[in-house]
C-alpha cells in the first residue's frame, strides 16, 4: 500500500514532512496512519520500503514510498510527570508541567499495577514517563525515588 501526505493524521501541529530517501532506522514515520519507529529500511530502485513498530501499541506496519516522496514524520516528545493516583480504565492522574492534575493512559496492566502499588505504599515518589505524538499521550515507563 502506498502512503501519501494527505493521510488523515497529517496535522501541522503534530507532524513534519521528510523525503523518503532521507529516512533512517529509529526515525519516526507515519505508516498506514500509525506513528511508528522505523525498524528496517530497504531502498530498491526508486522505492523505499519501511518496516516499523507503532509507538503506542507495538503493532508492526510496513509501507512503500517513492524515493523522492514527502512522507509524514510525527513529532514525538517524552515527558516525565509526578504520578498522584491510579484510576480506573488504565488511567493515572499526574501533575502536568503547569501544575494541573490530568489523567494519562498507561501502556500496560503490569506497569499500572506497579505504579499503584508504589503510590499506595507511600514509601517512594513515582514519576511516569509518557510519550506524546499525533495528539495522543501514553505512559510507557516509571521511575521511583525516595520522598
Amino acid at each position: 500500500m502506498e502512503s501519501t501526505p494527505e493521510s488523515n493524521v497529517d496535522n501541522n501541529l503534530f507532524t513534519n514532512t521528510v523525503k523518503a530517501k532521507d529516512l533512517k532506522n529509529h526515525d519516526y514515520v507515519i505508516l498506514n496512519e500509525h506513528p511508528c519507529i522505523i525498524l528496517k529500511i530497504t531502498k530498491n530502485g526508486n522505492k523505499v520500503h519501511v518496516s516499523g513498530k507503532d509507538i503506542f501499541t507495538s503493532d508492526h506496519y510496513e509501507d512503500s514510498f517513492d524515493f523522492d516522496a514527502d512522507v509524514i514524520s510525527p513529532i514525538v516528545v517524552k515527558n516525565t510527570y509526578l504520578a498522584i493516583e491510579v484510576c480506573e480504565d488504565r488511567m493515572v492522574t499526574i501533575f502536568s508541567d503547569s501544575g494541573e492534575q490530568l489523567p494519562l493512559e498507561c501502556s500496560s496492566t503490569q506497569l499500572l499495577q506497579n505504579i499503584k502499588q508504589i503510590i499506595e505504599s507511600g514509601d517512594e515518589e513515582v514519576k511516569v514517563v509518557a510519550i506524546t505524538a499525533c495528539g495522543k499521550s501514553l505512559i510507557v515507563s516509571m521511575v521511583t525515588s525516595k520522598h
